[in-house]
């Protein structure tokens, strides 16, 4: 379970305990006195970058988009901006090291020589 400031999110592979983590959290719910809106309620859920649905969790391709049309860095800053957008998404990305160590490489190299390392 993972509760994120007014949101809920129920997530198990076994669908017994599932069901059961949902009768604890509708009763803590009630003894709260909380109320769910049921049109905000969903069987699959955008959320932080992430689509989950029944069984799946995958990355939102909104979010994939915003990399691909990344446009070429220009300088050390954006490279930056680059390398920490595409890091959220890196246990995603097979063999991320390895695609990433060319720009993070470039980095070091740019950092050294500004700091005369």
């Amino acid at each position: 379970m993972m509760i994120y400031v007014d949101d809920i999110i129920i997530a198990n592979s076994d669908p017994d305990i599932h069901l059961k983590s949902l009768e604890i959290v509708f009763s803590k719910l009630r003894e709260a006195n909380l109320k769910l809106h049921p049109a905000k309620c969903s069987l699959m859920l955008k959320y932080l970058g992430f689509i989950f649905s029944v069984g799946n969790v995958r990355v939102d391709p909104e979010k994939t988009a915003v990399i691909k049309n990344f446009p070429q860095p220009t300088c050390t800053k954006d490279v930056r901006r680059f390398i920490g957008l595409v890091n959220y998404f890196r246990k995603n990305c097979k063999s991320y090291e390895d695609k990433a160590h060319g720009l993070l490489r470039l980095l070091q190299e740019i950092c050294s020589l500004f700091l005369g390392s």
